[in-house]
């Protein structure tokens, strides 16, 4: 059958001269020109070479009864899912109105007529089939015939419904396959008209949510940046800043553990249809003040009111699942843009999605692809390059990076050799070697990064063109990059018209501020030159109901809080002058049960619940703040260097307060504490004093009085004099207490008592029952309430030969005292000549072997045991660091470190919670326990916290502050992390005694204090 006698050949489909057919992963059906039929039969033999794609896809090739692409029938051989373990079956099925299985739903049922099947019949790779399609007005069936001409699979419907399919082009289906066709046959076929494409009229542009006119009307979307701030222009010529939100669609979020989408099916009971669904939908979303449909929305919403932005093309994502250079195992991969058919791919996804949509004056532009892998699996700016030699010999990728790196030496083998600590004989053996060079040098990293860029250039570059060749009037939306990415926003912004970027930050909610984030997207504006739209976003709420394990986002507590994050997010992201649209992420939850196995999102992402019910104060937040989005955003332009947004809370500078200071005192202090809660303090507040001999030799008296001269309840620590507590009473949010602190010397010296505690000291108090030890000191054992919880120690992280984490293993002049609250410690934690904690094995969880001898240190370590509080807590803090060996010692971090307990040996306890917790903090748990350990800092900020185990079972209680310094033998430095809480406590993460331990952290983290010299002689 000669290549004339086909329609368009789309990519992947090569007719051979000999009439056989070739499918290498195709797109699209291939269709017999003057095909179109009432009735017939078409035969061809297919033999499936291989599956050319993801494992957790159905693949199926076979012939067709196309009418369109979303009416049509299939005859097909299939293949399942890996979790259906690769069965090969056959099918004969509808798709009608872009719904698969239509034969079975109840507006477009069938009868079957005929199921047959040989016992056990499974089709083979390599072999020929002979598939048969024989229709007419009253029938639809399909034959499958092996080599020797047995029938091994039939299958036939009664068209009894007026809405079958019964007429259609004759053409070849493959999906997911490489397979080749021959014998392809039509016979006794009825020809009929094909009908002709409905044109429905085009409803003229009219969208309200827009700003004032500022350009003459150009019919389209548009760029601009006007008095220093960017826009989208409308068609119209006003000005349009994009708000939007992603999957906003009838069918979502299909969940693998039910078989449905409960969404979908509470829609489908309550519309009873998607057109019925969107009018709904259409209403909240103007009324909401959105003015786009975003990623992944409903066709049935287009021309209503709101302007839309194609849905994702894909263009790199559907390449990497034929030809990819980062493999597609979760996630989206990067396709291989030095394959030769990358440009071929490109122009046939523009000439399928864009050339349809050209003139069509409610379309923004199109995003090329959603977060894919820029950074290579090892997640390094030069990972792409990693990629490429892990390829196999001769691979265009490995080709190209062996022609790069010739250009970059001048064919300098020797020069390259020395750059990369390699030994390569020739350039070609980059290309076509068995054991390529590694990169592992920091040249090799540079030269890694150009070979990023090559590969941006080429996939930019070539999207781009595609989509202008097709369709030259709208935009180029960028590629939605997954919050950061390699040095190459310059080459994104040299091809797309906007740089989009999907991001997740955290939110300081005490503050009302979007934690380091602003400073980057700056940087990305400055690279790319192109305005910035952000693409992704969201904060998920736990008391949705929903578990929150999987996906993006910090989560919060409550609705409440997750509005709150709205607003300050977004009110962030109107007063940035590059900024051009915000897509909040999304319009309804996912499932409870997850989505699937390979992508178990399990979140509150929505606006709406699956019931379709709104987030009344989210939705409310959102339609208030989005009215002010023009006047916000045109205020920007004051906002070039910094957004109004507040900075995150810090030690303010306290003023200097007059005093009467006796003349009998030698030293004076000035204290003052600042709430910076929303609710009044009151409470101990423990207070740093300036180091001082006269106060630490002799003895004397105290005294603490505040402004209006009344006398304070306070308390000083006897072992140094460094630690004051004062008790303070109602200070009102937002306000400052300040007070004097007074020392009138005796005449005698000071003869201090010796507190220090044995290595086995056991401290009981009324919650708490400690036992101290030198093994991982300092506490091997802590009790509460009669219960065990676990241990507690610190750790060291030296770089030496490997990564080491180092325990002290002996607690040196820990010094033990009583006070209004509890009990106060402070000491050495010291380790010589001890062992050491390695990396762990993230797929056995075995421990890498220890290398090298840690080296000795000593840590300066306090505890304070508070009895006081509401919910009775451990807090601890590291000081000071000295370097007791004799060579430099490289630390990395130093980390506080609980292990739990809770049941038997701790090895049932889990890690409590979800990721990326609004408050920065960790625990396990153990729910036949009711029992719950972790730990968190007062200085958040500083710290950075994950409690995970690894698949040996491990605990790793992660709670570490980065130092990434050198200590010279001997040398002591300060170490400025602050107070962590050790928390303890009964029943569910988020909730009871949780929720009351970390407010109460929260609250003595927020009284801010400051300490200035008023006297010292």
């Amino acid at each position: 059958m000669p290549q004339t006698r086909w329609q368009i050949i789309p990519f992947g489909w090569t007719v051979q001269d000999d009439g056989t057919v070739r499918a290498e992963m195709p797109q699209g059906a291939l269709l017999l020109k003057d095909s179109f039929s009432q009735a017939g039969e078409l035969n061809a033999t297919v033999v499936v070479h291989r599956a050319v794609t993801n494992p957790t896809y159905w693949k199926t090739v076979g012939i067709t009864l196309w009418q369109d692409d979303r009416h049509h029938w299939r005859l097909n051989l299939v293949e399942a899912p890996e979790n259906l373990q690769y069965r090969h079956t056959a099918e004969l099925h509808e798709l009608y109105g872009g719904t698969w299985l239509a034969g079975n739903e109840p507006a477009t049922r069938l009868t079957v007529k005929q199921s047959f099947s040989l016992p056990d019949w499974s089709w083979e790779y390599g072999k020929p089939y002979c598939l048969r399609l024989i229709w007419n007005a009253q029938t639809i069936r399909g034959e499958i015939y092996d080599a020797q001409n047995t029938l091994c699979w039939a299958y036939e419907w009664a068209l009894d419904n007026p809405k079958a399919v019964r007429a259609g082009y004759l053409g070849l289906t493959c999906n997911a396959f490489d397979a080749t066709f021959s014998q392809i046959e039509t016979r006794n076929t009825v020809p009929a008209e094909p009908p002709r494409p409905e044109q429905k009229p085009r409803p003229a542009y009219k969208v309200a949510h827009v700003g004032r006119k500022v350009r003459q009307a150009t019919g389209f979307f548009r760029v601009e940046e006007i008095d220093g701030v960017w826009w989208f222009i409308d068609p119209e010529g006003r000005l349009f800043f994009a708000l939007g939100t992603d999957h906003t669609s009838y069918f979502v979020h299909w969940c693998e553990k039910l078989g449905y989408a409960p969404y979908h099916e509470n829609m489908k009971r309550r519309h009873g249809s998607e057109q019925a669904w969107a009018q709904e939908t259409l209403q909240r979303l103007k009324s909401w003040n959105f003015n786009i449909l975003a990623a992944n929305h409903s066709s049935y919403l287009r021309h209503q009111g709101l302007a839309y932005i194609d849905n994702i093309l894909g263009m790199g994502q559907g390449f990497a699942a034929i030809d990819d250079l980062v493999k597609q195992v979760h996630w989206t991969g990067f396709p291989n843009v030095f394959s030769p058919r990358w440009q071929q791919w490109c122009d046939w996804i523009a000439y399928q999605r864009c050339a349809p949509l050209r003139d069509d004056p409610w379309l923004i532009g199109y995003f090329l692809d959603n977060e894919l892998e820029w950074f290579g699996k090892d997640y390094k700016p030069w990972g792409i390059a990693i990629e490429a030699l892990k390829r196999a010999r001769g691979h265009d990728s490995r080709v190209a990076l062996a022609q790069l790196l010739r250009d970059r030496y001048r064919g300098d083998v020797q020069a390259f050799n020395r750059a990369w600590d390699a030994r390569i004989r020739d350039f070609d053996d980059i290309a076509h070697g068995e054991q390529p060079p590694t990169i592992r040098t920091k040249a090799a990293e540079e030269d890694g990064i150009a070979f990023t860029r090559l590969a941006a250039e080429l996939y930019f570059r070539t999207c781009a063109e595609a989509i202008r060749k097709h369709d030259p009037n709208h935009l180029v939306l960028g590629c939605r990059f997954a919050g950061e990415a390699p040095p190459i926003l310059d080459i994104a912004g040299k091809y797309c018209d906007v740089v989009s970027i999907n991001t997740y930050p955290r939110i300081d909610l005490r503050a009302g501020c979007v934690l380091d984030w602003e400073e980057r997207l700056r940087e990305y504006y400055r690279q790319s030159r192109r305005p910035l739209m952000i693409t992704e976003w969201s904060f998920p709420a736990l008391d949705s109901g929903l578990p929150c394990k999987h996906g993006a986002g910090m989560r919060v507590d409550t609705q409440q809080q997750r509005a709150e994050c709205f607003r300050i997010f977004q009110s962030a992201v109107f007063h940035l002058p590059f900024m051009v649209g915000s897509n909040f992420f999304m319009w309804v939850d996912e499932p409870a049960l997850g989505i699937s196995s390979t992508f178990p999102e399990d979140s509150n992402y929505g606006l709406v619940n699956e019931q379709g019910e709104p987030y009344k104060i989210l939705v409310q937040t959102a339609t208030e703040l989005q009215a002010k989005v023009y006047a916000m955003h045109t205020e920007s332009v004051r906002y070039r260097t910094r957004s109004p947004q507040p900075p995150p809370v810090s030690k303010p500078a306290f003023p200097r307060r007059r005093w009467n200071i006796p003349s009998q005192a030698t030293l004076a202090w000035q204290v003052d504490l600042q709430n910076t809660n929303r609710q009044p303090f009151s409470g101990w507040i423990g207070i740093d004093l300036p180091e001082h001999p006269m106060a630490q030799q002799q003895s004397g008296e105290w005294r603490c009085v505040s402004m209006d001269g009344k006398a304070v309840r306070f308390h000083i620590e006897p072992l140094f004099r460094q630690r004051l507590w004062l008790y303070v009473q109602n200070v009102p949010p937002g306000r400052t207490w300040s007070g004097l602190v007074l020392f009138v010397p005796a005449r005698q010296e000071r003869r201090p008592q010796d507190y220090t505690i044995a290595a086995d000291f056991q401290l009981k108090s009324p919650n708490f029952d400690l036992l101290f030890g030198n093994e991982r000191a300092p506490i091997r054992t802590i009790y509460w309430q009669g219960q065990r919880i676990g241990s507690y120690t610190v750790l060291v992280q030296q770089s030496l030969s490997q990564m080491q984490w180092v325990p002290p293993n002996r607690h040196e002049g820990v010094q033990l005292v009583g006070t209004p609250f509890g009990h106060y410690l402070r000491g050495w934690l010291t380790h010589r000549d001890g062992s050491a904690i390695t990396e762990v094995n993230q797929q056995t969880g075995v421990f890498a072997a220890q290398q090298a001898r840690p080296q000795s240190y000593r840590v300066e370590w306090e505890m304070e045991v508070r009895e006081d509080l509401l919910q009775p807590m451990l807090l601890v803090r590291m000081r000071r660091l000295q370097n007791l060996s004799a060579i430099p010692l490289r630390v990395e971090a130093v980390y506080h470190y609980a292990q739990s307990q809770l049941h038997g040996d701790g090895r049932d306890d889990q890690p409590a919670g979800v990721p990326n917790y609004y408050l920065n903090a960790g625990a396990w748990s153990h729910t036949q326990a009711g029992l719950f350990y972790g730990s968190m800092p007062f200085e958040s900020e500083k710290w950075k916290c994950t409690f995970w185990k690894d698949p040996g079972g491990g605990q790793h209680p992660d709670l570490w502050q980065d130092v990434k310094q050198e200590v010279k033998p001997g040398e002591t430095i300060a170490l400025d992390g602050g107070w962590v809480a050790l928390l303890i406590g009964r029943g569910d993460f988020g909730k009871g005694d949780w929720a009351n331990l970390t407010v109460q952290v929260q609250s003595l983290s927020g009284v801010l204090s400051g300490v200035q010299w008023l006297r010292r002689r």
